[in-house]
């Protein structure tokens, strides 16, 4: 897809992410190259060169901004991978103490960054998992009233309710409907 020199500017006035690494914008004044989405103020477009990679804002001079961490950019984190991949195999829910351990961070921290790259929020994460692995007990025969304590729920009022919400139907209706 070839963008002209406007549709590009315009781009970066709408911040939008979902150019980030098709194309770099480099700002002459200050001598950085930013990625669509950048934060910071728009420069005057007589300002500004467009690049297709970060490699040829680097050979002509520009460094990363540090707002939108464009030298970084495609962003890997790996304490937040590292929390995903212990909530994506927790059946017992979450451990905050565990999770601040593993990431080093503070819990508003690691959550707010966790929401960044995945899009939701650790606690509803864990519980999507873990409904979703009470649901596979139940289809299993598991006795209905053990799985809310084996997925860590600590009711079974509770664990209904949470049930009920994500799937549209009780775990006994799960249960009778697809045990027939």
């Amino acid at each position: 897809m070839s963008l002209t020199r406007d549709q590009m500017y315009s781009i970066c006035k709408m911040n939008d992410s979902d150019y980030d690494g098709s194309f770099f914008m480099a700002v002459h004044t200050t001598g950085i190259y930013c990625l669509p989405s950048c934060p910071a103020r728009i420069p005057y477009l007589k300002n500004v060169t467009f690049y297709k990679t970060r490699e040829q804002a680097i050979e002509n001079g520009f460094r990363g901004c540090k707002r939108c961490k464009s030298a970084e950019f495609p962003y890997r984190d790996l304490e937040i991978e590292t929390v995903y991949s212990y909530v994506s195999t927790s059946y017992s829910g979450v451990d905050w103490n565990y999770v601040e351990k593993l990431s080093k961070l503070p819990r508003k921290t690691v959550d707010r960054r966790f929401m960044k790259n995945y899009g939701t929020t650790i606690s509803k994460m864990s519980r999507r998992i873990r409904l979703q692995k009470a649901k596979e007990l139940i289809l299993e025969g598991v006795d209905i009233l053990r799985v809310p304590y084996r997925c860590g729920f600590d009711s079974v009022s509770g664990f209904r309710e949470a049930f009920q919400n994500e799937f549209g139907r009780t775990p006994a209706m799960i249960q009778v409907k697809d045990n027939e």
